[in-house]
Protein backbone atom coordinates (compact mmCIF):
# COMPACT_ATOMS: atom_id res chain seq x y z
CA UNK A 1 0.00 0.00 0.00
CA UNK A 2 1.44 3.36 -1.16
CA UNK A 3 0.06 6.83 -0.45
CA UNK A 4 0.13 9.79 -3.07
CA UNK A 5 0.24 13.23 -1.86
CA UNK A 6 -0.78 16.05 -4.04
CA UNK A 7 -2.71 16.22 -7.55
CA UNK A 8 0.25 17.81 -9.15
CA UNK A 9 3.09 15.21 -7.69
CA UNK A 10 0.49 12.44 -8.42
CA UNK A 11 0.35 13.43 -11.84
CA UNK A 12 4.15 14.18 -12.49
CA UNK A 13 5.06 10.42 -11.12
CA UNK A 14 2.38 8.69 -13.15
CA UNK A 15 3.59 10.61 -16.52
CA UNK A 16 7.36 9.56 -15.38
CA UNK A 17 6.21 5.84 -15.10
CA UNK A 18 6.26 5.79 -11.43
CA UNK A 19 3.13 4.82 -10.63
CA UNK A 20 0.49 1.32 -11.57
CA UNK A 21 -2.73 0.92 -10.72
CA UNK A 22 -2.46 -1.08 -7.57
CA UNK A 23 -5.67 -1.66 -5.60
CA UNK A 24 -4.22 -0.66 -2.11
CA UNK A 25 -3.22 2.53 -2.73
CA UNK A 26 -4.22 6.06 -1.75
CA UNK A 27 -4.40 9.35 -2.97
CA UNK A 28 -4.65 12.20 -1.21
CA UNK A 29 -5.21 15.48 -2.47
CA UNK A 30 -5.97 19.17 -0.96
CA UNK A 31 -8.96 20.20 -3.31
CA UNK A 32 -12.54 19.68 -3.85
CA UNK A 33 -13.48 16.10 -5.89
CA UNK A 34 -15.59 18.47 -8.03
CA UNK A 35 -11.84 20.63 -9.02
CA UNK A 36 -11.10 17.09 -10.74
CA UNK A 37 -14.10 16.14 -12.03
CA UNK A 38 -17.12 17.91 -12.43
CA UNK A 39 -18.73 16.22 -15.94
CA UNK A 40 -17.46 18.96 -18.30
CA UNK A 41 -15.43 16.96 -20.22
CA UNK A 42 -12.01 18.64 -19.35
CA UNK A 43 -9.35 18.34 -17.20
CA UNK A 44 -7.65 20.18 -14.48
CA UNK A 45 -4.86 22.85 -15.70
CA UNK A 46 -2.35 20.66 -14.07
CA UNK A 47 -3.25 18.06 -16.88
CA UNK A 48 -0.64 19.85 -18.94
CA UNK A 49 2.30 18.33 -17.20
CA UNK A 50 1.58 15.58 -18.67
CA UNK A 51 3.74 17.29 -21.78
CA UNK A 52 6.34 20.19 -21.02
CA UNK A 53 4.41 22.90 -20.38
CA UNK A 54 6.02 26.77 -19.86
CA UNK A 55 5.55 27.98 -16.40
CA UNK A 56 2.85 30.06 -17.37
CA UNK A 57 0.69 27.62 -18.91
CA UNK A 58 1.38 25.02 -15.89
CA UNK A 59 -0.44 26.56 -13.52
CA UNK A 60 -2.94 27.51 -15.13
CA UNK A 61 -5.81 27.29 -13.22
CA UNK A 62 -8.51 27.35 -15.91
CA UNK A 63 -9.42 23.59 -17.24
CA UNK A 64 -8.21 22.17 -20.54
CA UNK A 65 -9.74 20.30 -23.27
CA UNK A 66 -7.86 17.15 -24.56
CA UNK A 67 -7.21 18.87 -27.80
CA UNK A 68 -4.92 21.56 -25.61
CA UNK A 69 -3.03 18.41 -25.46
CA UNK A 70 -0.86 16.27 -28.27
CA UNK A 71 -2.34 13.19 -29.15
CA UNK A 72 0.24 10.79 -26.57
CA UNK A 73 -0.26 13.11 -23.64
CA UNK A 74 -4.04 13.45 -24.03
CA UNK A 75 -4.01 9.28 -23.81
CA UNK A 76 -1.91 9.48 -20.89
CA UNK A 77 -4.38 12.07 -19.40
CA UNK A 78 -7.37 9.78 -20.00
CA UNK A 79 -5.42 7.01 -18.65
CA UNK A 80 -4.30 9.05 -15.09
CA UNK A 81 -7.81 10.54 -14.64
CA UNK A 82 -9.60 6.64 -15.17
CA UNK A 83 -6.83 5.59 -12.35
CA UNK A 84 -8.12 7.94 -10.07
CA UNK A 85 -11.76 7.58 -10.92
CA UNK A 86 -11.84 4.26 -10.06
CA UNK A 87 -9.72 4.86 -6.85
CA UNK A 88 -12.16 7.40 -6.11
CA UNK A 89 -15.01 4.83 -6.48
CA UNK A 90 -13.58 2.59 -5.02
CA UNK A 91 -13.15 4.93 -1.67
CA UNK A 92 -9.17 5.29 -1.97
CA UNK A 93 -8.93 9.26 -2.45
CA UNK A 94 -9.18 11.64 0.66
CA UNK A 95 -10.07 15.08 -0.86
CA UNK A 96 -9.19 17.68 1.34
CA UNK A 97 -11.09 19.84 1.01
CA UNK A 98 -15.22 20.06 1.09
CA UNK A 99 -17.20 21.28 -1.76
CA UNK A 100 -17.93 23.77 0.12
CA UNK A 101 -14.23 24.97 0.32
CA UNK A 102 -14.71 23.96 4.06
CA UNK A 103 -11.45 21.36 5.19
CA UNK A 104 -12.56 18.30 5.80
CA UNK A 105 -9.88 17.17 8.34
CA UNK A 106 -9.40 19.32 11.59
CA UNK A 107 -7.33 18.82 15.12
CA UNK A 108 -8.99 18.64 18.32
CA UNK A 109 -8.90 22.65 18.63
CA UNK A 110 -10.89 23.12 15.06
CA UNK A 111 -7.79 23.91 12.80
CA UNK A 112 -7.20 22.60 9.57
CA UNK A 113 -4.99 19.58 9.46
CA UNK A 114 -2.65 20.13 6.14
CA UNK A 115 -1.22 17.68 3.26
CA UNK A 116 2.40 18.75 5.03
CA UNK A 117 0.68 17.02 8.29
CA UNK A 118 -0.65 13.86 6.57
CA UNK A 119 1.88 13.55 5.02
CA UNK A 120 4.56 14.01 8.32
CA UNK A 121 2.33 11.10 10.23
CA UNK A 122 2.08 8.47 7.47
CA UNK A 123 4.95 6.17 8.26
CA UNK A 124 7.70 6.35 5.60
CA UNK A 125 6.76 2.93 4.12
CA UNK A 126 3.27 4.19 3.16
CA UNK A 127 4.28 7.24 1.31
CA UNK A 128 5.57 7.88 -2.01
CA UNK A 129 9.29 7.92 -1.54
CA UNK A 130 10.88 10.91 -1.62
CA UNK A 131 10.75 13.97 0.98
CA UNK A 132 8.08 15.74 -0.26
CA UNK A 133 8.95 18.88 -2.28
CA UNK A 134 7.08 21.57 -1.18
CA UNK A 135 7.47 25.09 -2.96
CA UNK A 136 9.58 23.48 -5.27
CA UNK A 137 9.70 24.37 -9.37
CA UNK A 138 8.29 21.51 -11.41
CA UNK A 139 11.49 20.94 -13.20
CA UNK A 140 13.11 20.75 -9.19
CA UNK A 141 10.55 17.98 -8.46
CA UNK A 142 10.95 16.13 -11.67
CA UNK A 143 14.72 15.86 -11.01
CA UNK A 144 13.73 14.26 -7.38
CA UNK A 145 11.89 11.80 -8.93
CA UNK A 146 14.22 11.06 -11.52
CA UNK A 147 16.41 9.84 -8.49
Amino acid sequence: MMKYFSLKITILAYKKGLIESNPSDTFIFSCRRSRVFNNDSKYPGYSRFFENPTPETAYNPDRISLSDLSPEAAKKCVEFFELIHLADQQGRVIWLTKEDGIPTFRDKGGDAISLVEIYQNTPPNERFPFDFPFARKTSEIESLLDE
